[in-house]
């Protein structure tokens, strides 16, 4: 009979203890999945991140393309593929807006949006040049904006050849090419920003240990199979010496 009931009783502990075990795998493995689901948050985010800031510098480089183009051939196509950016396509724009879902009022956003506006700023610059060649070609129809844009009285009086060098010296001169550099460093400065906000999600819960077993997720040196991020910081600077000649 007692061996009857130490039987009972061992039972019942097995039980007990197996519905704890049971209980604690289940909340820790409900644990695990939300934190490989944040991760996977996070790492879709500075894909975002990355897309945008790829997306920003191409817009602005293609900008510069296009105004350097126009400079160095006076062909009226260039021209128009520099407003059809500027005003349609819009990679600049777009770019922000879908970084503004996830990193709005943050200083990856902040970082992008001042890429944004100096990149904006560098455009004055570059509707010079424009207009120093469409007046040299006799352009009779150009963009409104340039059409507000006056040329001094001294600048009016240069000849044609002089007019193109102008327009060719604005777009390669080292102010130029230095406010280019303060740009690729701003995005440069998004995708940090993005790195670092990555890695503070991530760090606190970057392992968990159930039965031996350890998941590892996450580091700074994440790497997407796009050797964008890594270039970024390693550009190199465009001759204009070579570049912007007729």
């Amino acid at each position: 009979m007692k061996r009857k009931i130490k039987i009972q009783s061992i039972s019942a502990w097995s039980i007990g203890i197996a519905l704890i075990l049971t209980v604690v795998f289940v909340v820790v493995l409900h644990n695990g999945q939300s934190k490989v689901k944040r991760f996977e948050d996070a790492t879709d985010q500075y894909i975002v991140c990355e897309n945008a800031a790829r997306q920003l510098q191409d817009g602005s480089d293609y900008l510069t393309e296009q105004v350097r183009l126009y400079a160095m051939t006076g062909e009226r196509k260039y021209l128009d593929q520099y407003f059809e950016e500027a005003d349609v396509t819009k990679r600049r724009e777009q770019a922000l807006e879908s970084l503004k879902k996830y990193f709005d009022k943050t200083e990856t956003f902040q970082s992008l949006q001042q890429a944004m506006e100096d990149s904006k700023e560098l455009m004055s610059t570059e509707y010079h040049s424009l207009k120093f060649v469409a007046t040299a070609m006799g352009e009779k129809e150009i963009p409104a904006e340039l059409e507000q844009l006056d040329l001094s009285e001294e600048e009016m009086q240069l000849s044609q050849k002089e007019k193109l060098e102008k327009a060719q010296e604005l777009v390669c001169n080292n102010e130029y090419q230095n406010a280019r550099g303060t740009i690729t460093k701003e995005v440069s400065g998004c995708l940090d920003q993005s790195v670092a906000r990555k890695d503070e999600k991530t760090s606190a819960e970057s392992k968990y240990d159930l039965f031996g077993y350890v998941f590892e997720v996450g580091n700074s040196n994440y790497d997407t199979g796009d050797s964008f991020a890594d270039n970024l910081h390693d550009r190199k600077k465009i001759d204009c010496s070579t570049v912007c000649l007729l």
